[in-house]
C-alpha cells in the first residue's frame, strides 16, 4: 500500500515539475524537451524492468519455482532508489530555488 502511495506522489510530482522545468530551460522548445524527457523515462523504465527480471530469475533458481515476496526485488528497489534520489534531489533544489525567486527559475537582473 505504501509503495502505491509513494508511486502516486512521485508520478504527480513528475507530472507537475517536469513541464515547468522544460519551460524554464527554453520556452520555445519546451514541448520537445518534455517529449524527450518522457522517452528517457521509458528507456530507464525498461532498464529497471530488465533488472527486476534478472533478480527474479536469480532468486527462482534452476528448479522452476517462483519467488514470492519483497526479497525477490530488493536489489531492484535499491537500484531504482540509487538512480531516482539524485535526480529527484536536483529537481527539488530547482523547485525550491524557483519558489524563492518568485517563480523565476533563474534570477534575472532588471535592466534600467
Amino acid at each position: 500500500m505504501e509503495a502505491a502511495i509513494l508511486m502516486g506522489l512521485g508520478f504527480g510530482a513528475i507530472s507537475t515539475l517536469v513541464p515547468l522545468l522544460c519551460r524554464s530551460m527554453n520556452a520555445r522548445v519546451s514541448g520537445t524537451l518534455y517529449a524527450l524527457s518522457k522517452v528517457g523515462c521509458m528507456a530507464i523504465s525498461t532498464v529497471w524492468m530488465s533488472h527486476a527480471a534478472a533478480q527474479l530469475q536469480a532468486h527462482a533458481g534452476g528448479n522452476g519455482g517462483g519467488c514470492v515476496g519483497d526479497h525477490c526485488y530488493q536489489g531492484t528497489y535499491v537500484f531504482i532508489l540509487g538512480v531516482s534520489l539524485p535526480l529527484a534531489s536536483v529537481v527539488a533544489i530547482w523547485a525550491l530555488q524557483s519558489y524563492n525567486n518568485g517563480g523565476d527559475s533563474v534570477k534575472t537582473k532588471k535592466t534600467q
